[in-house]
């Protein structure tokens, strides 16, 4: 069977097979095979016991390399699997406003939305140059509080696709024109910037 597999898309899938023999080369069919896969978030196998040379199934589901393993009694064979993701994520951003004391100040909020196959991996933030928050689809809400963002909230983060809406209280929202960047990363490390003024 092959030693190596690479996939470019989640939930490609290719079948293997592993064939226990006797140290004179004869196939033993009635030998049962256990495989494993040393990342199951990245690549899973299936089923994960068959009997004698039965063909498993690999499928890829985020950007990264496991080992998959196929087992009889001390004897084993490994299968490199590499998942590359080469896109970037699609993203896009709305903004809308609210003015508070005569329009000296107010509130904008910033919404970006982005998708990727592979999946979002986090959306940060900068207004005027300062970093002023950024979200992690893989762990808790990471905030870095400003002088001008006042919060941020979630949205939705799922594997696929994110939705952030960033709220800065600005009292420069009716003295001039700030500029702004969103920058997006998927699970593969590609980087989609977004940049604007508000």
């Amino acid at each position: 069977s092959v030693t190596t597999l690479s996939f470019s898309s989640p939930g490609d899938n290719a079948s293997v097979t592993a064939t226990p023999s006797d140290s004179e080369g004869h196939v033993l069919p009635e030998f049962t095979v256990t495989w494993t896969s040393s990342d199951t978030l990245i690549a899973s196998v299936a089923p994960q016991t068959v009997s004698g040379a039965a063909e498993v199934l690999i499928t890829a589901h985020r950007p990264g390399t496991v080992s998959v393993t196929a087992k009889v009694g001390q004897a084993s064979g490994t299968v490199a699997v590499t998942n590359v993701d080469e896109t970037a994520p699609t993203a896009a951003w709305t903004s809308t406003s609210t003015s508070y004391n005569d329009e000296v100040y107010g509130d904008v909020d910033i919404n970006v939305t982005a998708s990727d196959a592979w999946g979002i991996d986090s959306v940060g933030l900068f207004i005027d140059g300062t970093d002023v928050g950024s979200i992690s689809c893989k762990s808790s809400m990471a905030y870095t509080p400003s002088a001008y963002v006042t919060s941020v909230t979630t949205g939705s983060c799922d594997r696929a696709a994110a939705s952030f809406v960033f709220i800065w209280h600005s009292y420069l929202l009716y003295g001039g024109v700030v500029p702004f960047q969103a920058k997006v990363y998927d699970q593969g490390g590609n980087l989609t910037e977004l940049n604007g003024t508000i």
